[in-house]
């Protein structure tokens, strides 16, 4: 049947939601290979958040919707942006570089975004973790930042073991089995120490949207953490053949549940069935989502008329439209208090005057908190990921 006017846009959106979803698969085989016969970093950093869902995202993949398949897409865009960018200002960053080790009986691979090597003045390991999001976070996230200190520590552990791998963008081995001293012999010509520890080695993530950008780090090893990350793929590892039912459930409500695939089994949200409510909490769920939509456009639209009276004469007047009027005022920055800097100078000051005082608890004896209120918590369920 011939397709009609309305169904071509849908149809298009089909088209290029498949050559994603294809194109995803393949550079994922050539770069990464299989996924289920080894943890990822990026399967620990998941395993911290909610366990089952990393093992069941291992054991039975979902299908992402076009919108998620495009977010995770974009990252590997972003790859490309950030290396040409490093490229340009004479940089030669590694791509991808692998890092494949055993621990405890369990496969380990990190799969590093961006590597820079540099030589002089000292030998010098950057390692960059690129992120593709929505909105930039005020703050890290900590499964983000658990995959920089686990690329850190595999290079720590691991930096004179042949262990270092790389592949081109078919999938082709450019070299396999190396240590890294190796490597930098290998792709410049250049030596480098024996000993990790004279070398200065420093991680950072890099957290990127449409419009704007933030690095967060430099992250350095630590122990501690090598430890901790290293455990956890031994524990994910271990739960891999267990049963569904069986599987550790993350405790409390985190912003992912939203646009999990697996929500719609997780035992956490089991209760009573009342179906005869659907309609109304997906009204509240269109009305919710017409008010984030509403919102948008009218930033979108306020940015622009700000844009115009930037260009404008009319500076410190207003301007007359019809039965409106408009001008564009400045307006102070918020005024807020940075309790942590005070905590630390006043306890200076304390020091200094052989004043013994727990500033820290000094600022909770005095903190007020409003009073205890209610919170709808209204979660779609989908066998499809969507946005959160």
């Amino acid at each position: 049947m011939k397709e009609t006017n309305s169904q071509r846009p849908l149809a298009l959106m089909s088209l290029l939601h498949n050559g994603l979803r294809l194109h995803a698969a393949k550079t994922t085989q050539a770069q990464l290979g299989d996924r289920k016969h080894y943890v990822g970093l990026s399967d620990i950093a998941a395993f911290s958040v909610c366990p089952r869902k990393a093992v069941l995202q291992k054991q039975q993949p979902g299908t992402a919707n076009f919108a998620k398949t495009l977010t995770l897409q974009r990252g590997h865009w972003y790859e490309d942006g950030i290396a040409s960018a490093l490229e340009a200002t004479g940089l030669s960053p590694l791509r991808q570089l692998e890092i494949a080790v055993t621990y405890k009986g369990v496969p380990i691979k990190a799969h590093l975004d961006l590597v820079l090597v540099s030589s002089s003045p000292t030998p010098t390991i950057r390692i960059l973790e690129v992120k593709s999001m929505t909105a930039l976070p005020e703050h890290v996230y900590a499964n983000h930042e658990l995959q920089a200190y686990g690329q850190i520590a595999l290079f720590h552990a691991y930096y004179n073991r042949h262990v270092f791998s790389l592949r081109d963008e078919q999938g082709t081995p450019v070299f396999t089995g190396l240590s890294f001293p190796e490597v930098v012999a290998r792709l410049w010509g250049e030596s480098f120490p024996d000993n990790i520890r004279k070398v200065n080695v420093e991680a950072w993530l890099l957290a990127l949207t449409m419009t704007d950008g933030k690095g967060f780090g430099p992250y350095h090893y630590n122990k501690t953490m090598e430890t901790a990350i290293l455990d956890m793929a031994v524990q994910m590892y271990g739960l891999l053949p267990h049963p569904v039912d069986r599987l550790p459930v993350a405790e409390g409500f985190h912003p992912l549940c939203s646009c999990c695939d697996h929500a719609v089994t997780c035992p956490k949200f089991a209760g009573p069935e009342h179906p005869e409510l659907e309609q109304r909490l997906q009204k509240l769920v269109d009305w919710k989502t017409d008010r984030t939509a509403l919102d948008e456009r009218i930033k979108e639209a306020e940015a622009d008329m700000k844009e115009w009276y930037a260009r404008a004469d009319a500076q410190g007047d207003w301007v007359i439209a019809g039965k409106h009027r408009f001008k564009v005022v400045p307006l102070a920055g918020r005024r807020t208090l940075d309790k942590h800097g005070l905590a630390d100078e006043l306890s200076s000051l304390m020091r200094d005057q052989g004043i013994a005082l727990d500033v820290p608890a000094l600022f909770a004896k005095h903190e007020k908190q409003g009073a205890p209120g209610k919170r709808l918590m209204l979660l779609p369920f989908s066998n499809t990921i969507t946005d959160a």
